[in-house]
């Protein structure tokens, strides 16, 4: 199945947020906090390294 070839990268980011503390997803708000619109927005996350 398609969702298993996603294993490798949700570990890696776990890794990363275990021994760095890099959250592995964060809201939209967290990015774009000029984006008034984004703080509307409750079920959208962005996942993986975008900082």
């Amino acid at each position: 199945e398609e969702r298993y070839t996603y294993l490798p990268y949700w570990y890696t980011l776990f890794y990363k947020q275990e021994r760095q503390g890099i959250p592995p997803m964060l809201p939209l708000w967290a990015n774009f906090p000029k984006d008034k619109n984004t703080f509307k927005t409750e079920d959208s996350f962005m996942i993986g390294t975008y900082r």
